[in-house]
């Protein structure tokens, strides 16, 4: 295995998170200086210092967001974190936007704070919805029967995250050391809500609502024409 990584022009790392750190540690050291050290794991700021302290070679922290499911790589995204730049790593970015992926450049601890918010907050609401739909008592199949496009669409989100691997998600949703932080705000924004509700104080669930209204008003005609455009294709399907 030495002689392989030694030989290696390019070492990808992956393996769980976990060890993906002590595995750089005891690889980096044996990469020739012109080689690339890469890695794909969802946190970036350990591994890209052990990268950076543990070799001299080039090196790349990288985070696809993507799964093995997607049938095409065109506008799929891959985050880059470079820790030492070089020939070859100018060269991989370089074929992923030539197979028609978009490479997001970014620093490791601004990528960990997005990844609390775009993984972990949305991955742990959906489990919380996901668990919810499950105490309600009412089967999946008994809603679907009176749902609308959308509840469908939504609930296939909800079920899509179901059938997979519960590590990978216990993973990001507990080692990102940002993530208690999005936690909070999320038990923190239904507790808020929920005690409108139980009030009826309609005045401030109005002012609730508009807030996130507000919030989202640069995204909200995007996502009127892309919700649309979906929901056309969910009712236009054979």
């Amino acid at each position: 295995t030495n002689t392989a990584v030694r030989n290696a022009d390019v070492v990808l790392i992956a393996v769980p998170m976990d060890l993906a750190v002590p595995i750089i540690q005891s690889v980096a050291p044996l990469l020739r200086h012109d080689s690339l050290l890469c890695d794909i794991n969802s946190l970036k700021a350990e591994v890209c210092t052990a990268m950076e302290s543990a070799g001299v070679s080039e090196a790349v922290g990288l985070h696809p967001m993507f799964g093995p499911s997607v049938r095409s790589l065109r506008r799929q995204k891959v985050v880059a974190c470079p820790v030492r730049s070089g020939p070859l790593t100018q060269w991989l970015l370089g074929e992923f936007g030539r197979m028609g992926l978009e490479v997001v450049y970014s620093e490791p601890e601004v990528h960990d704070q997005m990844m609390a918010v775009i993984q972990v907050l949305v991955h742990f609401s959906t489990i919380v919805m996901g668990e919810a739909l499950r105490r309600t008592g009412t089967s999946v199949s008994d809603s679907l029967k009176f749902t609308s496009p959308i509840y469908r669409l939504e609930l296939a989100f909800v079920g899509r995250l179901f059938t997979q691997d519960p590590d990978l998600y216990a993973e990001i949703t507990m080692t990102n050391p940002h993530g208690a932080a999005v936690r909070d705000a999320f038990l923190d924004a239904a507790k808020a809500l929920d005690q409108s509700v139980t009030s009826g104080d309609r005045s401030a669930f109005k002012h609730q609502f508009q807030a996130v209204s507000n919030w989202f008003s640069g995204f909200g005609s995007e996502a009127m024409a892309l919700s649309d455009f979906i929901i056309e294709s969910l009712v236009t399907k054979p």
